[in-house]
């Protein structure tokens, strides 16, 4: 690929141990699909990282004097067997098995998969208390209600009656029952009061 590319579009450093992309638009375009099923620059470089290339910086190369560089476009990579002038040295580039993990890294892991176990049992012991206080509100709620729509039926409210209300309240009071008054006598003069008079 770096061998037959437009040198203005891609080619190797001047020391042979990294190749250079210097218009990655084109590079895409028109050398991607030339032995890749896209033509996606990213995708393109997400392989590069898979197969153990880096990205490296201009000062860990050497470029031709003559070729113009326009900084803000290149991208350069590197591999420890990616040689100009080696192709026998391909065969020893393979797809990096990510499963495998150092002692240490696996360690990492583990501790993170704990914490993470860890903190799922307390946001669900967390939503099961939830749950319990928001019933446990509902059935205060209602037997609040419950208690002031009693309240309401048994203490009628004095502010609601108007005069016509007032007036009808007076009638539904009891009559008060007759005072009957015993007839007195008086001895000095043989009368008695709302009595007959006594005969001759």
């Amino acid at each position: 690929m770096v061998d037959t590319c437009d040198l203005k579009i891609a080619s190797w450093s001047d020391d042979g141990e990294s190749f250079v992309v210097r218009d990655p638009d084109i590079f895409a375009s028109e050398v991607i699909p030339q032995f890749f099923k896209h033509n996606n620059f990213s995708s393109f470089v997400r392989q590069l990282n898979f197969y153990g290339f880096r990205k490296i910086k201009i000062d860990n190369i050497k470029l031709k004097p003559t070729e113009e560089d326009a900084e803000s476009k290149l991208w350069r990579f590197r591999h420890d067997r990616f040689r100009r002038g080696r192709p026998e040295w391909l065969q020893d580039i393979k797809k990096t098995n990510h499963s495998l993990t150092s002692p240490d890294m696996q360690q990492q892991v583990d501790t993170l998969k704990n914490e993470v176990g860890h903190l799922k049992g307390r946001i669900t012991a967390m939503t099961k208390n939830m749950t319990n206080m928001s019933g446990e509100v509902k059935q205060l709620r209602f037997l609040v209600n419950s208690l002031l729509k009693d309240r309401e039926l048994r203490v009628p409210d004095s502010h609601s009656f108007g005069p016509i209300d007032k007036k009808r309240s007076s009638e539904w009071e009891p009559t008060p029952a007759p005072i009957k008054l015993k007839p007195k006598h008086i001895s000095s003069e043989k009368e008695t009061i709302w009595g007959p008079s006594p005969a001759p």
